[in-house]
């Protein structure tokens, strides 16, 4: 199994090139090329997903449905269509635009294939990718509730102490520290534990973007954030 992290890296790759997306002076060619970078980023999550954890037991069958789910889903096939068309063809599908309050707004045009004609957006294109990113983020959040014992670092560390009774000094070792690292005279197992996790957290770094789109974490616990 590979690390979960290349997940996380296009999460933050398709949030980047989102928000520069949001931030495009009003240049067609400027919109036209974020898009492009956010269609190819967004779309490498779910190939990025299924390289890191197909081998996971119970992945095939969760996985089938969640493809299932965004193959039904007319906005998400739109998406996967037109990039496509982006990548194999070189086609830039924005062209419409409104002006209003002094601003310039994109959206999508209708000169498509027949087959997604029907899935063509009615939002403009930064609300459209917007929704789209929701989407996968919330199939991704799924999946930390049902593999995060095995994908998430923190998760991973308290399965072993509390499901697996993994010793102390195998998870040091898997830290790279020397077995009994943290076996100092005076400090109590629970210490230890909390200084084990605390290593664990640091590789946390993915919740923000959850946080930002969501509201929740990346688990879909609340938090106080503000959404995008």
């Amino acid at each position: 199994m590979k690390s979960f992290g290349i997940v996380e890296k296009k999460i933050k790759e398709t949030d980047f090139f989102l928000e520069q997306l949001a931030n495009s002076k009003n240049f067609l060619s400027d919109v036209q090329y974020y898009f492009s970078a956010f269609l190819s980023a967004s779309r490498s999550i779910t190939f990025a997903l299924q390289s890191s954890i197909s081998d996971i037991e119970e992945f095939k069958e969760w996985y089938e449905e969640r493809q299932s789910e965004l193959k039904n889903n007319d906005l998400a096939r739109y998406f996967v269509e037109v990039r496509n068309l982006s990548q194999h063809v070189g086609y830039y599908p924005i062209s419409s635009v409104l002006y209003t309050k002094g601003k310039v707004v994109y959206y999508f045009d209708h000169f498509l294939e027949d087959e997604i004609k029907n899935s063509i957006p009615k939002e403009d294109v930064f609300t459209a990718c917007k929704k789209y990113f929701v989407l996968l983020l919330k199939m991704i959040q799924d999946c930390f509730r049902k593999f995060g014992h095995i994908i998430d670092p923190v998760q991973y560390f308290v399965y072993n102490i509390t499901e697996a009774g993994k010793p102390l000094e195998d998870i040091e070792e898997e830290l790279g520290f020397p077995r009994g690292w943290t076996k100092i005279k005076g400090i109590p197992e629970e210490e230890r534990i909390r200084m084990l996790r605390r290593e664990f957290e640091k590789d946390v770094t993915i919740d923000y973007v959850f946080e930002k789109y969501l509201g929740t974490d990346r688990f879909g616990k609340n938090t106080n954030a503000t959404n995008f």
